[in-house]
């Protein structure tokens, strides 16, 4: 494995620990939470942590490809759909299926970041939702594939951690 994508994904396993064990020591209360910036309950956030990892997956994919990018990447209404239908179907799911979730869908994204090149890293894409800026793979791991979690850990912390924090809208 080349020496940046090496770094890259140490980076995603390191952060991929931090949300199984953030997940591992919610509550029952704490899973039922409603984190109100993202009108979703915190066990749903962390299954859509895991799922993200494969659509992330599949968005670098297509760049390093050259096929089209996947709908939600394009166009982001179709996002906000896809999100609204997760925070439905995904209410049901139990701290036990969340975990099992992460595990599967980080080994499947550690194992495909893992066949980049350095190369593959500097290819790049215009990303509709970002407003038609062209992102380099890296660039989409950097900021999608480990940031997307990051991002949604410190909404359920502010929420969970610190009842008293206001989020900015």
């Amino acid at each position: 494995m080349e020496q940046r994508v090496e770094q890259l994904v140490d980076q995603f396993e390191a952060i991929h620990r931090e949300v199984v064990a953030f997940c591992e020591s919610l509550s029952e209360s704490d899973w039922t939470t409603i984190i109100p910036n993202e009108q979703r309950t915190a066990g749903v956030l962390m299954q859509h942590i895991a799922f993200g990892y494969t659509a992330e997956s599949a968005l670098i994919r297509a760049i390093v490809t050259g096929q089209p990018l996947p709908a939600i990447y394009t166009d982001r209404a179709l996002l906000d759909e896809a999100n609204a239908r997760d925070a439905i179907d995904l209410l049901p799911g139990t701290q036990a299926d969340a975990l099992k979730s992460l595990d599967h869908h980080a080994r499947r994204t550690a194992r495909f970041l893992r066949s980049l090149s350095d190369d593959d890293l500097t290819k790049s894409e215009e990303i509709g939702i970002f407003g038609g800026a062209s992102w380099t793979v890296e660039e989409v791991i950097t900021r999608i594939v480990l940031g997307h979690p990051q991002l949604h850990l410190a909404s359920i912390r502010a929420v969970l951690l610190e009842p008293d924090f206001v989020q900015p809208s």
